[in-house]
């Protein structure tokens, strides 16, 4: 029973944490329309990213 407090303090310090969170990603999806389109810039595998030994 001495547990649950520090428990329950730390469960509020995540809500808080995770309600900031998507607090700040709800404001960048709505601001979205005035920032640059980052799309070409990201990268991409060519192949396969598990390496793989080829027999010759």
């Amino acid at each position: 029973m001495l547990l649950l407090p520090t428990i329950m303090e730390k469960l509020n310090q995540i809500k808080e944490i995770i309600s900031s969170t998507l607090k700040n990603l709800y404001e960048a999806t709505e601001n979205r329309d005035d920032q640059e389109d980052l799309t070409p810039h990201i990268r991409t595998p060519c192949a396969s990213p598990v390496h793989t030994k080829i027999s010759q």
